[in-house]
């Protein structure tokens, strides 16, 4: 019974937390590690969400042009984006009359345009 007490009282102290964090590297153990935001090597770095929603349309609306000026070239390949950006680009292409798939992976996954088959 007496054990039972003693584990219990151990049980119920206050954990020190600084304790427990230094040993598992700290709160910030990974602070140095991670790029702040709008530094980080990926598309659009550094941009507000609405300039790189700008860009990322506009791309899709000379993709479209570059298509209709030349049918022969078959398809555009776009720059990888994040899915929000990757599903904008797939609504305004269709709207625009286009096929759309997106191909790659993760980080280097993009939208594809092509003429809408027959």
């Amino acid at each position: 019974a007496a054990d039972r007490h003693e584990r219990k009282a151990r049980e119920s102290k206050p954990r020190d937390s600084r304790h427990d964090n230094q040993r598992r590297g700290g709160p910030d153990r990974h602070r140095e590690e991670r790029p702040q935001r709008g530094q980080g090597g990926h598309p659009g770095a550094g941009q507000s969400s609405e300039q790189q929603l700008f860009e990322a349309l506009e791309e899709v609306r000379k993709a479209a042009a570059a298509l209709n000026a030349n049918p022969g070239q078959g398809e555009v390949q776009l720059k990888p984006n994040n899915s929000f950006i990757r599903r904008q680009q797939h609504s305004l292409a269709v709207e625009m009359g286009f096929d759309t798939e997106s191909r790659g992976e993760g980080k280097e996954r993009g939208v594809v345009l092509r003429m809408t088959q027959a």
